[in-house]
Parts: structure tokens; C-alpha cells; sequence
């Protein structure tokens, strides 16, 4: 799941369609968890509106995980477009 967020999320919008489809799926899923990672932890760091920070980051990982839960990438032969996303 990590491999399809990392591909979808980053690769894929900032460096296209070639760089995602020949990257190994290790490199996707250590590219997107780094990615969500330093959000996070950008929108945790000490400041006045840390409180409303934290509740948008609660919103986003649970919004995130019934998505990726829902639409089960783990079962998917191929982290394409082919599934019926087009």
C-alpha cells in the first residue's frame, strides 16, 4: 500500500509517469513513507497552531488508511492505471 501511495503521491505528480513506472517498488515505498513522514513531522513542530495542526493530521491518517484500506492495493497484479482508475 505504501508502494501505490509513494507512487501516487510524489513520483508520479512531481516526476512523472516514466520515473514511476521503472522505479522498484522498495524505492516507491521508502520515497512516499519519507514524504508522509516529514509532513507529519513538518506539521507537528512547535507553533501557536499546533492544536489545529494535529487535528488535520489525525483527519489526514485516517482519511489516508480507509482509503488505502478500501480500495486494496495490496491486491492489485500491477500499480498502474489499469485498475480501473481511468
Amino acid at each position: 500500500m505504501l508502494t501505490v501511495a509513494g507512487s501516487r503521491l510524489v513520483v508520479w505528480p512531481f516526476f512523472g509517469t516514466h520515473l514511476a513506472s521503472t522505479l522498484s517498488w522498495a524505492a516507491l515505498r521508502g520515497i512516499g513513507a519519507g514524504f508522509v513522514a516529514l509532513l507529519l513531522v513538518w506539521a507537528l513542530r512547535p507553533h501557536p497552531r499546533r492544536w489545529m495542526r494535529a487535528h488535520l493530521v489525525v483527519a489526514f491518517v485516517l482519511f489516508t488508511t480507509t482509503v488505502l484500506y478500501r480500495i486494496r492495493a495490496d491486491t492489485w497484479a500491477r500499480p498502474g492505471l489499469v485498475n480501473a482508475d481511468s
